[in-house]
């Protein structure tokens, strides 16, 4: 099999987005915690080349849910959890 070379260099992480990625593997815990229908499983994309070009990772956090929704980037706490139940339930 014949690798394409990412698309982009991942860029160095800045604190913000940290935080933001910290927000986000909580929260889907979280909602993993007090779900039978919700497995949640964190994956760094520096470390996961593989994964970040499938999932076509271009920026932080963002979250997959059963390949059907995507979300990008850090968004408040009800909406997050309304798009992630709305694909589960």
């Amino acid at each position: 099999m014949i690798r394409r070379p990412p698309r982009s260099t991942p860029k160095p992480s800045s604190a913000a987005s940290d935080v933001y990625k910290r927000q986000a593997v909580s929260l889907v815990y979280g909602l993993a915690a007090m779900s039978s229908r919700v497995t949640a499983v964190a994956i760094d994309a520096t470390e996961f080349p593989d994964l970040a070009q499938r999932y076509q990772v271009t920026g932080v956090p963002k979250t997959v849910v059963n390949d059907v929704v995507e979300i990008m980037g850090n968004k408040p706490e009800d909406e997050f959890v309304e798009e992630v139940l709305r694909v589960v339930i």
